[in-house]
């Protein structure tokens, strides 16, 4: 293996507006209330979070003792969320229009449903999901003993579906998914193996990518499981197993360098810029960063928290990748500086949260929560959360201190918190990783 080299970000073009970034589209098209203090730059971490909406309890099924959700993820464009939960069902929400000025805590209820027969291994929205683009509005999902599936995300129907076979010709579930930033190119995770599908051309037809390789007796590579995958804007592939061990491949699938973590991988994600990856993993007490840049240096950065379980607990970044979300085992969320500082802790659930998730572009933040259960934890226990909860988080008209160090001076045209276009200019902050 060989060290991937990353062209410095200092030698990039550095976007003039903020269309160019990949959720700036939105941003501009959306045109919604506000100004400037809805940058992340400029949120207020000193207030504690406000829970504005939430959900009632999931409710049980014959076959299911305890429906516990299981993440949560905002659409790209913002407008509305899904869940994935124990009952095999994917949840749509709409974005709340008073989400911004209400002060009393509403219940949150689903607009769409979409029923697998099994479970939800994971699912993934088209990165260009655009609502006003009916085309565009769709997600996959991928279940036990089943095809991926693709579905409308406005009618719950199956679109498509997307089939494997191992080598006994014998259909082979997918354990991960992820899209490449175009959404043309769908990769998936299966046991030692990555396979990529034309999402143009639904069934069978794929690039297969053995991911170890024989050597004498023992295989070598990326083995186990491949239980994540995350892309970068710059399309570079992060694959993680239950081994321990992260792969990091090129566009065309070539190993290019192979990590070692501390337990088995349940999540990776990039920097907005490529430049740094974050791992989580089962049992472990912390979040891992490593820089892209100097793969060799190791761990660069660890977030502290409480996950000593095999649930997979999900942690997000803010589409400036100024701040890290994460769930933990106790109900707390917590949410980091990119220097490691612990900005906020919120006493959000009263069981685990298994689910943490940025707006696109506003200030507000999904969480989701619940865990695997016997019927003696159940018949034991009071009161039960499994919940999704949406919070709006405070804002500042100053710039924090960890935001002092202005690179450049760019002008932006918001319209966040009223309906009058605000022409201002803002100073934009260099990274503090």
């Amino acid at each position: 293996f060989f060290v991937m080299e990353v062209e410095d970000p200092s030698s990039q073009k550095q976007p003039e507006e903020i269309g160019d970034h990949p959720n700036g589209d939105n941003v501009n098209a959306m045109q919604q209330e506000g100004n400037q203090e809805a940058l992340p730059q400029y949120w207020d971490w000193r207030v504690a979070p406000h829970r504005i909406y939430r959900t009632i309890q999931y409710p049980t099924t014959p076959n299911i003792s305890y429906n516990f959700l299981k993440g949560v993820k905002w659409s790209p464009d913002g407008t509305c969320l899904m869940t994935n939960s124990e009952d095999a069902t994917i949840r749509l929400y709409e974005l709340p229009s008073d989400a911004f000025t209400t002060m009393e805590q509403g219940e949150m209820k689903p607009v769409l449903q979409v029923k697998e027969t099994e479970i939800i291994y994971d699912y993934a929205w088209n990165p260009g999901m655009n609502a006003a683009d009916p085309s565009s509005a769709f997600f996959v999902t991928t279940a036990r003993g089943h095809p991926i599936h693709l579905w409308d995300a406005y009618h719950g129907t199956l679109q498509a579906s997307y089939r494997a076979f191992d080598h006994v010709d014998e259909l082979t579930s997918a354990y991960s998914l992820a899209f490449d930033p175009t959404g043309e190119k769908l990769w998936t995770g299966y046991e030692r193996a990555l396979r990529v599908f034309d999402t143009s051309i639904p069934g069978k037809t794929c690039l297969h990518i053995p991911t170890t390789e024989k050597v004498k007796r023992s295989r070598q590579g990326l083995n186990g499981i491949i239980s994540t995958i995350a892309i970068s804007q710059q399309n570079v592939i992060a694959a993680g197993s239950y081994m321990k061990s992260i792969g990091i491949f090129d566009k065309s699938g070539t190993l290019i360098f192979l990590l070692s973590d501390f337990s088995g991988i349940t999540q990776l994600r990039f920097s907005s810029d490529g430049n740094y990856l974050f791992s989580g993993q089962r049992r472990s007490n912390a979040i891992t960063c490593w820089d892209m840049r100097n793969l060799d240096g190791g761990i660069v950065m660890k977030f502290q928290r409480n996950s000593d379980t095999n649930q997979k607990l999900e942690f997000d970044l803010d589409y400036s990748s100024s701040y890290l979300a994460t769930g933990s085992r106790d109900g707390n969320v917590m949410v980091y500086a990119m220097n490691g500082e612990l900005v906020t802790s919120v006493a959000a659930h009263d069981d685990a949260v298994n689910g943490c998730s940025f707006h696109p572009y506003y200030p507000l933040l999904a969480t989701t929560s619940g865990q695997f259960k016997s019927n003696n934890e159940i018949s034991g226990q009071s009161s039960l959360d499994s919940t999704l909860s949406l919070w709006r988080i405070s804002t500042t008209t100053e710039l924090p201190a960890i935001f002092v160090t202005p690179t450049d001076t760019v002008q932006l045209d918001l319209n966040l918190n009223s309906f009058e276009n605000v022409q201002m200019e803002v100073v934009e902050t260099a990274s503090t990783l």
